[in-house]
């Protein structure tokens, strides 16, 4: 139905995390909002039963939401809301038919943690070592306006070409090996200066050698700032 990421992702930026929870907690939520509304416990395993076969378009959503957006996929912001928007149905439609003071204070309250999650998720998604801006092979060079990195691991040397940058981190193909690549230290050079920092492999596409890494050090925010004055700019 939905093609599948081509980046593996090895470590999650919280927020993901974070996102992934409150999906998780939604379901939670409307469990609890139901057994308030029934007044059946919600240990019953025969309710809890009944109501996710009631709601089980929703969940769907949500579980299909929680998938995409575990792949780190732009796509999973239209589950989230749509999330949201079941949910907000299914419990304004309680409040109308038997209003609980303890339903709408927390119904409000996971409004505001959704509306919240949402921008950070949106955030999230985006950041530059999740998209490698290259598709399989067709990673076209120009060697004259080109940015490289030589990464250091395990007394192995590698280099690559930066696909995709931002201030959080990289996206890289390499031209050499690679494929154990963690937590090299990464060495930029331009105009005869040399920029280190530490890398922390994010993502990584192992058939075509990509790899996405988060990056610190003072060095790396020297540099990312000194190619932004040089107008160097990500591939579209």
């Amino acid at each position: 139905m939905f093609a599948m990421r081509k980046v593996k992702v090895i470590h999650y930026f919280p927020t993901i995390r974070n996102g992934l929870l409150f999906l998780f907690m939604s379901i939670l939520f409307l469990c609890l909002q139901k057994s308030l509304q029934t007044n059946f416990s919600f240990s019953n395993t025969a309710f809890l039963k009944k109501v996710l076969v009631e709601q089980w378009g929703g969940i769907f959503l949500t579980v299909l939401g929680g998938m995409l957006l575990a792949q780190v996929r732009r796509l999973s912001l239209v589950f989230y809301s749509l999330n949201i928007v079941w949910l907000s149905y299914v419990t304004l439609e309680g409040l109308f038919i038997s209003f609980n003071k303890l339903i709408f204070a927390t119904y409000f309250v996971y409004l505001l943690f959704g509306y919240i999650f949402y921008h950070l998720i949106k955030e999230a998604v985006d950041l530059a070592y999740y998209n490698p801006k290259f598709k399989g092979n067709e990673l076209s060079f120009n060697s004259s306006k080109e940015l490289y990195v030589n990464l250091l691991e395990d007394e192995q040397n590698y280099r690559g070409v930066l696909s995709n940058w931002d201030e959080s981190g990289i996206f890289i193909k390499l031209l050499n090996g690679g494929e154990r690549l963690r937590y090299p230290e990464c060495r930029f050079e331009l105009d005869g200066e040399e920029f280190v920092a530490k890398g922390t492999v994010m993502a990584e596409n192992k058939k075509n050698a990509g790899f996405g890494l988060s990056m610190s050090g003072n060095q790396w925010s020297e540099y990312i700032q000194l190619i932004k004055d040089r107008g160097y700019r990500p591939r579209g």
